[in-house]
């Protein structure tokens, strides 16, 4: 029963975590066309990201945390054991990717005051959105081989 709820929260958590990502997948289009002082005036200034910071950094974390405790509490389940430790994995290179390359944009708009003006918005919007794309992609394969760690060990009811 503590593989179930393990499976559980592995789940809920990795599939908020994903969900995060891919909403900035969605935005990115109609975020690139916008010009550059307002695409950093609304990213930075306005707190539309706040919640991804406080709450999502938990999300992330603990979806870490919780693959990698369901690895080994499936280790003995040859399938289903690669599948979860390979979604712990691939859930830290998403936020290996994201240290890498969202955060340190983050840093570089952080130091904007308050209106950017003549500040070379391209480059930081750039790095900023396609890095977002990238930590998505190491979750969605984290995500898939999580729920391929469930399917593997599901096994086909009788049939009548």
């Amino acid at each position: 029963m503590l593989i179930y709820w393990w499976r559980f929260l592995s789940l809920l958590l990795t599939s908020l975590s994903l969900g995060m990502s891919f909403a900035h997948v969605l935005e990115m289009p109609v975020r690139l066309r916008w010009p550059a002082t307002f695409w950093a005036d609304v990213t930075t200034f306005h707190g539309l990201y706040d919640m991804f910071g406080r709450i999502g950094a938990v999300i992330d974390v603990s979806a870490i945390g919780a693959c990698a405790i369901l690895a080994v509490l499936v280790r003995a389940r040859r399938p289903a054991f690669a599948f979860s430790l390979t979604a712990a994995i691939m859930l830290a290179i998403g936020l290996g990717l994201w240290f890498a390359q969202v955060s340190p944009m983050n840093a570089v708009m952080a130091d904007w005051s308050t209106y950017v003006g003549a500040v070379a918005v391209d480059p930081v919007r750039q790095q900023w959105e396609f890095g977002h794309t990238t930590v998505a992609i190491a979750k969605l394969l984290a995500a898939a081989a999580l729920f391929l760690s469930v399917l593997a060990d599901t096994r086909q009811a009788p049939r009548a």
